[in-house]
């Protein structure tokens, strides 16, 4: 399923011109109207693979809407959208109803284009009057303290565990632009449109996203690049966007954000899971300190894990204990073995597929998101059924 804003099913071929009429003032909106109903759409959804940001859904000829919308439940994939239904009956206790079980609007067949505008609109705005915010349990953060720790590295096993070992869609973020480098990892081409997305964030919208990835594999997409004629002029407001943007697509967006980055320290205090990176020395133990004050001050309320990566041979180094009394925060210990880094970066692989204590390292690691299995959570379309 390609990329859409805004998937409809309607029964009545005069409902579905009056749609693309009120469509017309929304030129960049990527949409297909398709002829059916609830009913079809539920057929149509084990082949989703995105869950637009609009559903426009015709409930005229279901007997039980609840049940309707439960069977949709059950075969649609987990997303975030606006469900607007569409019915033959002008009644308040059907609107009242559906409001209820979570749909965003009812629309009455025949539809008036000038009315169904104003319903896209009036949504659209109910959001931003919400001030959408980034949701922190579904971002991940890993972050150098000091560079030359290894932080790429265990970002792109975290990526790979993520949607291989998990299960899970996962978009993985490069922040480092002036030096990025998963796209090389993975075995794929730069994403190009990444530093116009940077540029102009009022230009990003779920097409635009979906054509500037890269996917390496079928759960996992990526958006990585340099940029060889020194640094971009980079809108803050821009990662903000990417990752919301991103949020209805993907279970999680994992960034890699360097130890110097030009933008998108403020993710510190935003994501839900923070991996500090530190090399195991005075200075790498200063730098998390740091890196945690910086954290508090500024509201984050992150599970944050400190990960101690052993890159080579240190005089006088820090111990895990001691990074973890200092912190106050779960510690981890990896040591690099540079003959399974130079063979991963020759095969074109994460660690993850090393063999050795480094790849059980990571698995632990792992084991500590929050991607890891665990008891099944309601998807968001469960939530338009409640019991």
């Amino acid at each position: 399923m390609k990329t859409l804003s805004l998937l409809a099913y309607l029964r009545d071929a005069e409902d579905r011109a009056a749609l693309e009429l009120a469509l017309s003032d929304f030129p960049g909106m990527a949409r297909e109207i398709r002829e059916g109903d609830v009913a079809n759409a539920t057929a149509d959804a084990p082949a989703w693979t995105i869950i637009p940001e609009f559903l426009v859904l015709d409930v005229s000829a279901s007997t039980d809407i609840e049940a309707a919308l439960a069977d949709l439940v059950a075969a649609a994939p987990e997303g975030d959208t606006n469900v607007i239904a569409v019915g033959c009956q002008e009644r308040l206790d059907i609107y009242r109803r559906l409001r209820r079980m979570g749909v965003s609007e009812y629309a009455v067949s025949p539809i008036d284009p000038t009315e169904f505008r104003g319903l896209l609109n009036d949504i659209r705005g109910d959001r931003l009057s919400q001030g959408r915010a980034i949701n922190p349990d579904r971002l991940i953060v890993t972050h150098a303290v000091r560079g030359g720790a290894g932080a790429s590295s265990i970002a792109a096993c975290l990526a790979e565990g993520v949607t291989r070992d998990h299960g899970k869609r996962a978009l993985l973020l490069d922040l480092d632009i002036e030096g990025g480098s998963h796209y090389l990892t993975f075995g794929v081409e730069p994403a190009e449109g990444f530093l116009g997305m940077l540029e102009t964030p009022k230009r990003i919208d779920a097409l635009y996203l979906d054509r500037a990835m890269r996917r390496p594999s079928l759960r996992l997409s990526l958006l990585s690049t340099v940029c060889e004629v020194g640094p971009p002029e980079v809108d803050p407001a821009s990662i903000d966007a990417i990752i919301l943007q991103a949020q209805r697509a993907f279970d999680y967006v994992l960034v890699d954000l360097p130890c110097r980055a030009l933008l998108g320290r403020e993710l510190l205090a935003k994501a839900g899971h923070i991996v500090l990176v530190a090399p195991p020395t005075v200075l790498g133990l200063r730098d998390t300190l740091h890196t945690l004050n910086y954290i508090q001050a500024n509201g984050g309320a992150g599970n944050v894990l400190v990960v101690v990566a052993k890159t080579g041979e240190y005089r006088n180094p820090v111990s895990e204990n001691e990074f973890q009394q200092r912190t106050g925060c779960a510690t981890l210990s990896i040591a690099f073995d540079p003959r399974a880094a130079e063979k991963t970066q020759v095969q074109t692989q994460t660690l993850l597929d090393a063999q050795g204590p480094i790849a059980r390292q990571i698995e632990q690691l792992l084991a500590r998101m929050p991607s890891a299995p665990q008891k099944k959570k309601r998807s968001f379309l469960s939530r338009l059924v409640r019991s």
